[in-house]
């Protein structure tokens, strides 16, 4: 399985930030179980183009601050393993049945 994410940020007000002017980013991510999906391994990739550079300017009370905000590109893995990888045969005694009856 693979998702992927491009999102991007247009000039304008957002609350007490000005956003200068348009940025974009792409993030991708693939996972693959295996052993039944007891283990797991998930790649992610963020600003993989290394292209999010925003340049924005935050209203605060009296002060008014610009500044330039970038992303850094990085790539991290998750490998998972379940140890109880079943699911729970537990199906209740029928607690709360003669409530919902009376209802």
């Amino acid at each position: 399985m693979q998702n992927s994410f491009l999102g991007f940020d247009t000039p304008g007000d957002n609350e007490n930030t000005k956003v200068e002017e348009w940025c974009w980013f792409a993030n991708i991510s693939l996972y693959k179980s295996f052993l039944k999906d007891r283990l797991s391994v998930q790649l992610k990739a963020y600003d993989l183009f290394n292209s999010y550079q925003a340049k924005s300017t935050i209203y605060s009370g009296n002060r008014l601050m610009t500044g330039k905000m970038e992303a850094r590109r990085n790539i991290g893995i998750t490998l998972r393993y379940k140890f109880n990888a079943a699911k729970s045969k537990y199906k209740g005694t029928g607690a709360g049945e003669s409530q919902k009856s009376r209802m």
